[in-house]
């Protein structure tokens, strides 16, 4: 059902701009409407000081201004004030529009001016550092847009994976509802094409990796960019989709481009439209789907009365997180909505399972007759979970397993909080345990299977209140 849901929403979507498509050779400005149920935004980036082209390719945006929810421009569209008094003139002003800080805004100091642009920024959930307010994560109905300032820790452009900005990041991601959808933007590419290909975040190939498999693990749709000049797409790293929207005046590859992205609660559609001549219609010459499939094929969701799939009809059932497990596959996740939950969960199913709670604080599973959670399968990762044991028992047992990953979690009360029962080469982090009556956190040896607790990790942890 989810499947032929997604296939659904892609027609419909295809054919609006279609319509869009041929509206456009028979009126001065192409037509687009934002599908039903959709939002809808534009991208375009590297105007520089190009004001006349600039004010030309926004002339093609204004006749669709009430389609879109916002516009995001990636960088180098310097001077910012001025280009800012552009956008005023074409009638824009309702659009709201974030502004990307690019490397020409640091040559001529337009980092502060992007800052400066808006006292508070609608619809914005985190800031990296509300000083400056240039790497920030808003929220638009069924989408997170994340904007970051590849300029902050290296003047190259770079986001390094050891870097104040990667864990902000890192952290704040985790926090965002899985069920919606998430849109990154910087100036530079991560893979550059034509253009800038030695000079972009590739220059620093560890930190791009990095970040890219973050983008992955937290299921991101697209990446955003500019700074090359040429319009150009690339799927194939992962699952994330790299737009380089090109220029918006007629320059590098002498087209002017825009990216329209329309987003329901499946699907993620770009549009690409460009033309090489100036003050022209753009043409519609891109057409894909960029929707990430990590999540939305691989994620169970949780709630206090039961379970389901993104696009799937929903399963009542009297202890939700165990029937989740129980109807997981290999490389699943399940995710977990804030609530009180009480049962035992047993994991000897499906192998390399990630169990990830909303938040620590929200996310309260008091267990009945066994450990919370007693962990029987390798690769099992779980995080964010409020755990409160049975008397005598544990909040997690690693039962015989390897490469298991545990953070972030807090167990209050039981015997012990967590148990690594002839397990090893797992990790422990970040984590609270308190009220043990025995230990926080025990090491033992399975005696009919002789395997040792060895070759653990327990990093940033602290237990409190246990003998």
């Amino acid at each position: 059902m989810m499947k032929a849901s997604r296939i659904l929403w892609k027609k419909w979507c295809s054919i609006v701009i279609l319509a869009a498509f041929v509206l456009a050779f028979c009126s001065t400005a192409a037509a687009f409407t934002c599908p039903t149920d959709c939002n809808c935004f534009v991208v375009g980036a590297d105007s520089r000081t190009y004001y006349s082209e600039f004010n030309k390719t926004l002339q093609f945006i204004k006749p669709n201004k009430a389609q879109f929810d916002f516009m995001v421009l990636p960088g180098d569209m310097d001077y910012v004030l001025v280009n800012k008094e552009n956008y005023t003139d074409v009638e824009l002003p309702g659009l709201q529009t974030y502004w990307v800080v690019g490397n020409h805004e640091m040559d001529v100091g337009d980092e502060v001016n992007i800052s400066n642009l808006y006292p508070s920024l609608p619809n914005t959930l985190y800031y990296y550092d509300d000083s400056l307010r240039t790497t920030y994560i808003a929220e638009y109905d069924n989408l997170y847009i994340v904007v970051l300032d590849e300029y902050r820790e290296d003047t190259r452009g770079n986001i390094p994976r050891n870097g104040p900005q990667f864990a902000w990041l890192e952290e704040h991601l985790a926090l965002l509802d899985p069920a919606k959808k998430i849109f990154a933007f910087g100036h530079e590419p991560a893979y550059p094409e034509h253009n800038h290909e030695n000079d972009s975040l590739n220059q620093f190939p560890s930190d791009r990796d990095a970040l890219w498999s973050m983008f992955d693990n937290n299921s991101v749709e697209a990446y955003f960019c500019g700074h090359t000049h040429w319009y150009s797409m690339n799927d194939s790293m992962l699952n994330v989709t790299q737009v380089d929207v090109g220029n918006m005046r007629w320059w590098g590859d002498l087209n002017s481009t825009l990216a329209y992205v329309a987003v329901n609660d499946t699907t993620a559609t770009a549009y690409i439209y460009l033309n090489s001549t100036k003050g022209t219609v753009l043409d519609l010459i891109d057409t894909y789907d960029i929707t990430n499939d990590y999540y939305t094929q691989t994620t169970i969701y949780v709630n206090e009365t039961g379970w389901w799939r993104a696009g799937e009809s929903f399963n009542s059932a009297t202890d939700p997180i165990k029937a989740a497990e129980a109807n997981a596959n290999d490389g699943d996740s399940i995710f977990i909505y804030g609530g009180n939950y009480s049962e035992s969960i047993q994991v000897n199913g499906p192998a390399n399972l990630t169990i990830i709670g909303e938040n620590v604080s929200v996310v309260n599973i008091t267990g009945t007759t066994a450990p919370v959670f007693d962990v029987r399968e390798s690769g099992t990762n779980l995080s964010r979970v409020n755990l409160t044991p049975p008397s005598g028992d544990f909040g997690i047992r690693l039962f015989d397993s390897q490469n298991c990953y545990i953070d972030g979690i807090r167990v209050n009360g039981g015997e012990s909080g967590v148990n690594f029962y002839g397990s090893g080469n797992c990790s422990l982090t970040n984590s609270i345990i308190t009220g043990c009556s025995v230990e926080g956190i025990r090491l033992e040896t399975r005696p009919t299977s002789g395997h040792n607790a060895c070759y653990n990790t327990i990093d940033n942890c602290t237990v409190l209140n246990s003998t």
